[in-house]
């Protein structure tokens, strides 16, 4: 199967809809950060028990390391969307914050 369809499948699946061009792919787990993050932000990951990201943070991850800009709105019914993905938001803001501008002012978390 082509990549664009195993994209464009994955995306309809977790109702992830994107705007923009050249939009990275999203992840279907976080060990497929481990070119792109350190290895001790993983561990903690891991450690506190992530194995599966959310489909907010499938796709916002990816644009986030590319350095893109982003506004992201998960559906949520217990308020914990936010609060993961800003923690995940906060570890590739350190990581990618000597290479491009201060990404944290450019998030909005919107329960």
């Amino acid at each position: 199967m082509c990549v664009v369809v195993q994209v464009n499948n994955l995306r309809h699946a977790h109702k992830i809809r994107v705007k923009g061009g050249d939009v990275p792919a999203p992840i279907t787990a976080f060990a497929e950060l481990e070119a792109s993050m350190r290895a001790y932000l993983l561990r903690n990951i891991e450690a506190a028990g992530y194995t599966t990201p959310t489909p907010i943070q499938m796709q916002s991850i990816p644009i986030l390391l590319h350095g893109r800009e982003l506004m992201a709105i998960a559906p949520t019914g217990t308020h914990t969307t936010p609060r993961r993905v800003c923690r995940v938001v906060l570890c590739v803001v350190r990581v990618v914050s000597c290479c491009v501008r201060r990404v944290s002012d450019q998030v909005v978390a919107a329960p």
